[in-house]
């Protein structure tokens, strides 16, 4: 995992993730929505030894998932 800068803001549940982000111009994630995004991709498999940067956004959690795998 590769998450932009920590903050200590609430969780939102939302972010944005990608293989290769491009859009860089909020490099912020709130470090429950990291906790968050952990809980849920560390059962899967096609997540190991794989390089994941986020950022806070506006896509659920699961969704993003499903959409960078």
């Amino acid at each position: 995992m590769r998450p932009g800068q920590l903050t200590d803001e609430n969780g939102s549940g939302a972010l944005q993730a990608s293989e290769e982000l491009t859009d860089w111009d909020k490099p912020m994630i709130s470090r429950a929505n990291v906790a968050n995004f952990i809980v849920q991709i560390i059962d899967q498999e096609n997540t190991y030894q794989k390089v994941i940067e986020m950022l806070d956004g506006t896509t659920p959690i699961c969704t993003a998932l499903q959409l960078v795998f």
